[in-house]
Protein backbone atom coordinates (compact mmCIF):
# COMPACT_ATOMS: atom_id res chain seq x y z
CA UNK A 1 0.00 0.00 0.00
CA UNK A 2 1.34 3.39 -0.96
CA UNK A 3 -0.20 6.82 -0.54
CA UNK A 4 1.40 10.13 -1.44
CA UNK A 5 0.82 13.64 -0.15
CA UNK A 6 2.65 16.66 -1.55
CA UNK A 7 2.71 20.02 0.14
CA UNK A 8 4.58 23.32 0.00
CA UNK A 9 3.83 25.06 3.30
CA UNK A 10 5.43 26.54 6.39
CA UNK A 11 3.99 24.13 8.98
CA UNK A 12 2.24 20.80 8.48
CA UNK A 13 0.85 18.21 10.90
CA UNK A 14 0.30 14.55 9.97
CA UNK A 15 -1.88 12.37 12.20
CA UNK A 16 -2.16 8.56 12.20
CA UNK A 17 -5.21 7.15 13.99
CA UNK A 18 -4.09 3.52 14.15
CA UNK A 19 -6.76 2.17 11.80
CA UNK A 20 -5.11 2.85 8.43
CA UNK A 21 -6.64 6.36 8.26
CA UNK A 22 -4.07 9.00 7.32
CA UNK A 23 -4.92 12.68 7.75
CA UNK A 24 -3.08 15.91 7.01
CA UNK A 25 -3.57 19.59 7.73
CA UNK A 26 -1.37 22.68 7.52
CA UNK A 27 -0.98 26.26 8.65
CA UNK A 28 1.35 28.44 6.52
CA UNK A 29 4.06 30.51 8.12
CA UNK A 30 6.48 30.28 11.01
CA UNK A 31 5.62 27.97 13.87
CA UNK A 32 5.57 29.56 17.31
CA UNK A 33 8.25 28.46 19.72
CA UNK A 34 10.76 27.20 17.14
CA UNK A 35 14.14 28.77 17.85
CA UNK A 36 16.45 29.90 15.05
CA UNK A 37 19.49 28.01 16.29
CA UNK A 38 18.74 24.38 17.06
CA UNK A 39 22.29 23.73 18.25
CA UNK A 40 22.29 26.31 21.05
CA UNK A 41 23.64 24.30 23.98
CA UNK A 42 21.30 26.03 26.46
CA UNK A 43 18.27 24.48 24.73
CA UNK A 44 19.33 20.89 25.41
CA UNK A 45 18.80 19.59 28.93
CA UNK A 46 20.12 16.46 30.59
CA UNK A 47 16.88 14.57 29.95
CA UNK A 48 17.50 14.38 26.20
CA UNK A 49 19.15 11.66 24.16
CA UNK A 50 20.76 13.45 21.23
CA UNK A 51 22.75 12.50 18.13
CA UNK A 52 24.49 14.38 15.33
CA UNK A 53 23.58 11.95 12.54
CA UNK A 54 20.48 10.04 11.37
CA UNK A 55 19.83 6.46 12.47
CA UNK A 56 21.31 3.86 10.14
CA UNK A 57 19.69 0.84 11.80
CA UNK A 58 16.40 0.13 13.58
CA UNK A 59 18.13 -0.06 16.97
CA UNK A 60 19.46 3.50 16.48
CA UNK A 61 16.02 5.04 15.80
CA UNK A 62 14.20 7.00 18.52
CA UNK A 63 11.05 5.40 19.98
CA UNK A 64 7.72 7.05 20.84
CA UNK A 65 4.55 5.34 21.99
CA UNK A 66 1.40 5.48 24.14
CA UNK A 67 0.91 1.81 25.03
CA UNK A 68 -1.19 1.03 21.94
CA UNK A 69 0.49 2.98 19.12
CA UNK A 70 4.25 3.16 18.73
CA UNK A 71 6.79 4.46 16.25
CA UNK A 72 10.53 4.42 15.58
CA UNK A 73 11.89 7.69 14.16
CA UNK A 74 15.03 7.42 11.99
CA UNK A 75 15.56 11.12 11.28
CA UNK A 76 16.98 10.98 7.75
CA UNK A 77 17.65 14.26 5.96
CA UNK A 78 16.27 13.90 2.43
CA UNK A 79 14.37 10.69 3.28
CA UNK A 80 13.01 10.12 6.75
CA UNK A 81 11.49 6.83 7.88
CA UNK A 82 8.97 6.45 10.68
CA UNK A 83 8.07 2.83 11.38
CA UNK A 84 4.77 2.51 13.27
CA UNK A 85 2.95 -0.25 15.14
CA UNK A 86 -0.49 -0.95 16.60
CA UNK A 87 -0.92 -3.46 19.42
CA UNK A 88 -3.59 -5.69 17.83
CA UNK A 89 -1.53 -6.61 14.75
CA UNK A 90 -0.23 -10.16 15.26
CA UNK A 91 0.25 -13.26 13.14
CA UNK A 92 -2.36 -16.00 13.43
CA UNK A 93 -5.93 -15.36 14.57
CA UNK A 94 -7.80 -14.56 17.82
CA UNK A 95 -8.11 -17.58 20.11
CA UNK A 96 -8.52 -18.60 23.74
CA UNK A 97 -5.22 -19.44 25.46
CA UNK A 98 -6.29 -20.36 29.00
CA UNK A 99 -5.55 -23.89 30.18
CA UNK A 100 -8.80 -25.65 31.26
CA UNK A 101 -6.86 -27.67 33.88
CA UNK A 102 -5.37 -24.62 35.62
CA UNK A 103 -8.09 -24.04 38.24
CA UNK A 104 -8.10 -27.68 39.36
CA UNK A 105 -4.32 -27.74 39.76
CA UNK A 106 -4.01 -24.37 41.54
CA UNK A 107 -4.55 -25.66 45.14
CA UNK A 108 -2.06 -28.47 44.51
CA UNK A 109 0.59 -26.04 43.35
CA UNK A 110 -0.06 -23.79 46.36
CA UNK A 111 0.23 -26.71 48.77
CA UNK A 112 3.54 -27.82 47.26
CA UNK A 113 4.92 -24.28 47.50
CA UNK A 114 3.95 -24.01 51.17
CA UNK A 115 5.67 -27.35 51.74
CA UNK A 116 8.84 -26.01 50.16
CA UNK A 117 8.60 -28.31 47.13
CA UNK A 118 9.19 -25.64 44.51
CA UNK A 119 10.52 -27.97 41.82
CA UNK A 120 7.44 -30.20 41.99
CA UNK A 121 5.14 -27.15 41.98
CA UNK A 122 6.87 -25.72 38.90
CA UNK A 123 6.56 -29.01 37.03
CA UNK A 124 2.80 -29.24 37.66
CA UNK A 125 2.26 -25.57 36.81
CA UNK A 126 4.20 -25.91 33.57
CA UNK A 127 2.21 -29.00 32.52
CA UNK A 128 -1.31 -28.01 33.62
CA UNK A 129 -1.48 -24.21 34.10
CA UNK A 130 0.43 -22.56 31.27
CA UNK A 131 -1.33 -21.20 28.18
CA UNK A 132 -2.30 -23.46 25.28
CA UNK A 133 -0.31 -23.24 23.10
CA UNK A 134 2.58 -22.19 25.30
CA UNK A 135 4.04 -19.70 22.82
CA UNK A 136 2.18 -16.64 21.57
CA UNK A 137 1.96 -15.47 17.98
CA UNK A 138 4.40 -12.90 16.59
CA UNK A 139 3.90 -9.14 16.98
CA UNK A 140 4.00 -7.47 13.56
CA UNK A 141 5.10 -4.06 12.24
CA UNK A 142 2.13 -2.14 10.85
CA UNK A 143 3.99 -0.13 8.24
CA UNK A 144 6.38 2.70 7.41
CA UNK A 145 5.80 6.37 6.79
CA UNK A 146 8.44 7.81 4.44
CA UNK A 147 8.94 11.57 4.15
CA UNK A 148 10.92 12.72 1.12
CA UNK A 149 12.45 16.23 1.19
CA UNK A 150 13.99 17.28 -2.15
CA UNK A 151 17.26 19.21 -1.88
CA UNK A 152 17.89 18.39 1.78
CA UNK A 153 20.91 16.12 1.22
CA UNK A 154 23.34 18.86 2.23
CA UNK A 155 21.64 19.91 5.45
CA UNK A 156 23.85 21.44 8.17
CA UNK A 157 23.69 21.86 11.96
CA UNK A 158 21.93 18.50 12.14
CA UNK A 159 20.70 17.21 15.46
CA UNK A 160 18.09 14.65 16.49
CA UNK A 161 16.88 14.00 19.99
CA UNK A 162 14.43 12.19 22.21
CA UNK A 163 13.15 14.36 25.07
CA UNK A 164 12.49 12.01 27.98
CA UNK A 165 10.38 14.62 29.82
CA UNK A 166 7.98 15.34 26.95
CA UNK A 167 8.29 12.04 24.99
CA UNK A 168 8.87 14.01 21.78
CA UNK A 169 11.35 12.86 19.13
CA UNK A 170 12.76 15.82 17.26
CA UNK A 171 15.00 16.42 14.21
CA UNK A 172 16.48 19.89 13.63
CA UNK A 173 18.74 21.12 10.79
CA UNK A 174 19.34 23.91 8.29
CA UNK A 175 19.27 24.01 4.49
CA UNK A 176 20.59 27.30 3.17
CA UNK A 177 18.93 30.08 5.17
CA UNK A 178 15.98 27.95 6.28
CA UNK A 179 15.67 25.99 9.53
CA UNK A 180 13.63 22.78 9.51
CA UNK A 181 12.22 20.96 12.53
CA UNK A 182 10.34 17.66 12.69
CA UNK A 183 8.59 16.51 15.84
CA UNK A 184 6.94 13.14 16.48
CA UNK A 185 4.93 12.10 19.53
CA UNK A 186 2.22 9.60 20.44
CA UNK A 187 -0.76 10.94 22.39
CA UNK A 188 -2.49 8.64 24.88
CA UNK A 189 -5.63 10.79 25.45
CA UNK A 190 -6.20 11.21 21.69
CA UNK A 191 -4.82 7.78 20.65
CA UNK A 192 -2.88 9.17 17.68
CA UNK A 193 0.69 9.48 16.45
CA UNK A 194 1.44 13.05 15.40
CA UNK A 195 4.17 14.24 13.02
CA UNK A 196 4.72 18.01 13.05
CA UNK A 197 6.87 19.52 10.29
CA UNK A 198 7.94 23.17 10.46
CA UNK A 199 10.13 25.62 8.54
CA UNK A 200 10.98 29.16 9.64
CA UNK A 201 10.63 30.46 6.06
CA UNK A 202 7.10 30.95 4.67
CA UNK A 203 6.23 28.31 2.07
CA UNK A 204 9.63 26.72 2.66
CA UNK A 205 8.42 23.19 3.34
CA UNK A 206 8.16 20.90 0.30
CA UNK A 207 7.92 17.12 0.68
CA UNK A 208 6.25 13.92 -0.41
CA UNK A 209 4.75 11.49 2.14
CA UNK A 210 4.37 7.79 1.34
CA UNK A 211 2.96 4.97 3.48
CA UNK A 212 4.01 1.37 2.87
CA UNK A 213 3.09 -1.83 4.70
CA UNK A 214 4.38 -5.41 4.47
CA UNK A 215 0.80 -6.72 4.90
Amino acid sequence: MSRQIKATVGTLVLVWFGNSVFGAGYAPGRAAGIADDGCNAQRWGSTKLWYLQPAQEWTEALPVGNGRLGAMVFGGLSRDRIQFNEDTLWTGQPREHQNPEALEQLPIVRRLLFEGKQREAEAIAMKHMMSVPLRLEHYQPFGDLYLHFPGHNEGTNYRRELDIDTAIARVHYRVGEATFTREVFSSFPDQVIVVRLTCDKPSGLTFTATIDSPH
